[in-house]
Formats: structure tokens, sequence, C-alpha cells
């Protein structure tokens, strides 16, 4: 039994094909995620879960579970 497709909450595709297009044009496997994504996950988190989020996004549990939970964003 395959997995049936489900539509991503509103907003949440869109930043998913943001951070894919940062992700391919970047010129550093070291670059860090830019700021404006991370605020923009942390109000999804806060809607959906850190959880479903980090998944649909395919960023760090742990970093959005902080920058969620200590309600401010670290560089």
């Amino acid at each position: 039994m395959g997995r049936s497709r489900v539509a991503l909450p509103e907003g949440v595709e869109a930043l998913r094909v943001q951070i894919l297009a940062w992700r391919s044009s970047k010129t550093s496997s070291v670059e860090r995620l830019p700021r404006e994504f991370w605020e923009e996950a942390v109000g999804l988190a806060r809607d959906f879960g850190v959880s479903p989020v980090s998944r649909w996004l395919g960023i760090g549990y742990a970093g959005l579970r902080q920058r969620l939970g200590d309600g401010r964003l670290h560089r």
C-alpha cells in the first residue's frame, strides 16, 4: 500500500520551493539557511507543529524547535 499525496497547508509549498531553489543555488555546503526562511518556518511550526513542518520543508527538527521554543531567532 503506497502513501497517498496529501496537499500541504497554505504557505508550506511556496516556502519549500524557495528552500529547494536556495539549496540548488548555494555555492558552499556550509551556508546556513537564511533567517527569512527560519522566520517563516517558525510561523508555520506554531500552527502545524515542529515535526511536520521540519519534514515538509526538509529542515532540521532541533534547529526549528530551538527557534520556536525560545521566541527568538539565532544567527
